[in-house]
């Protein structure tokens, strides 16, 4: 229903609903219940940006004025018109991270070469998950609990919010899997 095109634009192709990001936009997730987006802001520059979305037929224009240097995490509605910038990454050293929901909507994992975890609770504050390995790729488990990804040297391993790692026992990618019930599926060649 909703598509993300590489010039960073919703399309919503029931309501037929364009709605451009500010140019800097990166990383967009929706909930899993489509209620809110999450995205990574870091901006190219520090002046004001207007875009102009066409919602229901009628055209809002939008003026987005970042904060210097800016490298946040912002929530907002799907419709990006009302948001909320909740983390700022200036204080750590992630930089221009992948993001993801969990499946409850109540944290967003946050994936650089490492992994962590913002609660949308406790805003201003993220945390991060103790471990030797260097992630390629992640995603949360049904669990909301664990994450399951994929180590540099291609191990697949899974992570809980505790830090406790268990490895899978496979190589491969975490591309190839499907996530079941109690599981997941390991695709092979």
């Amino acid at each position: 229903e909703h598509c993300v095109t590489e010039m960073i634009t919703n399309i919503d192709l029931v309501e037929q609903q364009t709605i451009p990001w500010p140019e800097g936009t990166k990383s967009i997730n929706w909930r899993p219940d489509n209620a809110r987006i999450a995205y990574y802001f870091a901006p190219l520059t520090d002046d004001p940006q207007k875009v102009i979305i066409n919602i229901n037929q009628k055209q809002v224009e939008r003026t987005f004025t970042p904060v210097k240097g800016e490298r946040t995490l912002i929530t907002a509605d799907i419709n990006n018109l009302e948001y909320s910038r909740v983390f700022d990454f200036k204080t750590t050293e992630i930089t221009d991270p992948k993001i993801s929901w969990s499946p409850d909507n109540q944290k967003i994992l946050v994936e650089d070469d490492k992994l962590h975890v913002f609660e949308t609770s406790a805003r201003n504050k993220i945390k991060s998950l103790e471990m030797q390995d260097t992630v390629v790729d992640a995603q949360w488990l049904p669990d909301n609990q664990s994450i399951i990804f994929e180590t540099q040297a291609g191990a697949i391993k899974i992570i809980t919010l505790d830090s406790q790692v268990i490895d899978a026992g496979v190589q491969g990618k975490l591309k190839n899997i499907a996530l079941i019930d109690g599981g997941f599926i390991f695709a092979t060649q």
